[in-house]
């Protein structure tokens, strides 16, 4: 069984940057190229005859067009947070199931273009080309920071 029928689908045949799952809440966010997030709510809802309903547009919690293009997103595991990438600033964002609350805090990084967060929560890896950057996700403060060797070998003279 393939996927990607699924995906374009939900997004309305936009091309899809990322998805995020989040298994606390069985939702979904689906980035897209055209600069829009969507939120979908996985849990099955019972239909008119007691079935299991898996309509697309009774999943469909809401669509948000974030202006600038993202990078990335990444979702955290318990209170309803999201942190959205972009090529020079990462946006902490609150949710719920009818918005998408301004940003809280916005940071500048340089080229990040990964974001994780641990499975508890608790911290935030940020990763670009040349480092990982750890974060306690409820400081925002920076824990460590781990340079990556360049491993592209230099010519010898």
């Amino acid at each position: 069984m393939s996927v990607s029928p699924t995906l374009s689908t939900i997004a309305g045949q936009a091309p899809v940057c990322k998805v995020e799952y989040c298994p606390h809440s069985n939702t979904i966010f689906l980035l897209l190229k055209n600069q829009a997030l969507k939120y979908y709510n996985m849990s099955p809802m019972k239909g008119a005859r007691g079935k299991v309903d898996y309509h697309i547009e009774r999943l469909h919690l809401w669509t948000v067009n974030l202006g600038s293009q993202p990078v990335g997103l990444a979702v955290h595991p318990f209170n309803f947070s999201l942190l959205v990438l972009y090529s020079d600033i990462i946006k902490f964002h609150y949710y719920n199931c009818k918005t998408l609350f301004p940003a809280f805090l916005v940071t500048p990084v340089k080229h990040c273009r990964q974001a994780i967060f641990s499975p508890l929560g608790d911290k935030i890896v940020l990763a670009n080309s040349h480092n990982y950057t750890i974060m306690d996700s409820y400081t925002f403060r920076t824990l460590n920071q781990v340079v990556l060797p360049n491993l592209l070998m230099q010519p010898s003279s």
